[in-house]
């Protein structure tokens, strides 16, 4: 799609529609691949939890592995046809778990990309979003998954090497679910919905504790890491703060121009991060809701950003495939 000759004239560069990037030598008309990026719309980001150095994105037909300092592709898992829309890894790192749209959850091994289990229709329709609930503790070969599914489902599932069972199945959102968050103790799920309500889930026991309503779409929802307050992202561009013991709003800020469609928080909670349609990503100071910083170089929609595990970083993937690391 591109291509530009360098200074020394004895080589040129090319950029492919698959966002791959070579230099070819003109003496020999042999090509060097340089660079590699996702071709397509980019769903998710996330990093393990003890480290870094590494992140994974969700994007159409594959899921990818990142180096933060080489700023390089490590591994590419491909599954054709389809698209990736969540991903999460275990606290151990010992998975990758993924949501599609053809309504499979997908595990993988992080080392070699090989399949490790599959859920075969885990929801009737795509699965939107996941997160991993280990209540069994980092290294147990017992551990807990939660999905939302664009039929508005939620749905609890018990994970073993062998076997994956699922627990509850909870339909009370009549829209699609676009995020989903666990609790630090992997006992309750905030779910987000398109319905314009964002429900928290008792998870053992299968049922609700509270509903947050508003007249808009709910993009995205976190717990402050107290747990005694949820922040929700909303496309009437509105960051809602509510309190969790009974479910009421506290108050609302402007998060931008736009659609807020991601939110993570700092793990003191003292500070988050928001990205939206209006292509800025943003810090906020938690409790006077005013902003701190603004970075802006997306050319299209944020769909989601993530701080690291060391607080040090902010990754930001959107609609245009571009990956930006922040600091």
């Amino acid at each position: 799609t591109s291509i530009s000759l360098k200074p020394d004239g004895k080589s040129f560069i090319v950029g492919t529609e698959f966002s791959q990037r070579y230099s070819v030598d003109i003496s020999t008309f042999t090509p060097e691949l340089r660079e590699t990026c996702h071709f397509g719309e980019i769903h998710d980001v996330c990093f393990p939890k003890k480290s870094s150095e590494i992140f994974v994105t969700a994007s159409e037909q594959d899921i990818r592995v990142w180096s933060v300092s080489k700023k390089q592709e490590l591994l590419r898992i491909n599954v054709p046809n389809t698209t990736c829309y969540a991903v999460d890894i275990m606290p151990c790192g010992g998975s990758i778990v993924s949501a599609w749209s053809d309504g499979k959850i997908r595990s993988f091994y992080p080392e070699s990309g090989k399949l490790q289990f599959m859920i075969p229709d885990a929801h009737s329709d795509a699965v939107r979003s996941l997160a991993i609930c280990n209540c069994e503790g980092d290294g147990s070969s017992l551990w807990y998954l939660v999905s939302g599914g664009n039929d508005g489902t939620v749905r609890f599932w018990r994970i073993n090497e062998k076997h994956q069972t699922m627990v509850h199945s909870m339909k009370e959102h009549r829209g699609a679910v676009n995020s989903i968050v666990c609790n630090a103790d992997g006992s309750q799920a905030a779910s987000a919905s398109a319905d314009g309500s964002c429900i928290i889930w008792d998870l053992h026991k299968g049922v609700r504790i509270h509903a947050l309503y508003e007249p808009t779409v709910f993009n995205s929802v976190c717990y402050h890491p107290d747990e005694s307050q949820y922040i929700t992202g909303s496309a009437n561009n509105k960051i809602g703060f509510w309190d969790a013991y009974d479910g009421s709003p506290i108050r609302f800020i402007t998060g931008g121009e736009d659609d807020i469609t991601c939110l993570d928080i700092h793990s003191e909670g003292k500070i988050f991060v928001s990205g939206g349609a209006d292509k800025n990503v943003n810090v906020w100071h938690y409790d006077d809701g005013k902003l701190v910083s603004s970075g802006k170089g997306h050319s299209g929609k944020i769909s989601k950003v993530t701080l690291s595990p060391d607080q040090k970083i902010v990754v930001s993937v959107g609609s245009a495939g571009g990956i930006f690391i922040w600091e």
